[in-house]
């Protein structure tokens, strides 16, 4: 996820998905691999948010194209 946005840093990244699975929004599953690898995934709660961050995302978009474009 680090690398999906470059500008979090590790211990905000962290932070945030904590909230997340407190908030069940997210489910955190630890593999016992070397070296160890976490996956998270949308509860069935944080699905039901997907309707409204969905219409958002592609708002964001729109503005950083408007915003950001070179015209």
């Amino acid at each position: 996820m680090e690398r999906e946005i470059p500008s979090i840093t590790a211990r905000m990244l962290s932070k945030e998905l904590k909230d997340l699975e407190l908030n069940k929004v997210i489910e955190r599953t630890v593999h016992q691999t070397i070296p160890i690898k976490v996956s998270y995934k949308l509860t069935a709660h944080g699905e039901s948010l997907k309707m409204i961050f969905d219409p958002m995302k592609e708002w964001g978009l729109k503005h950083r194209e408007i915003n950001f474009s070179t015209t």
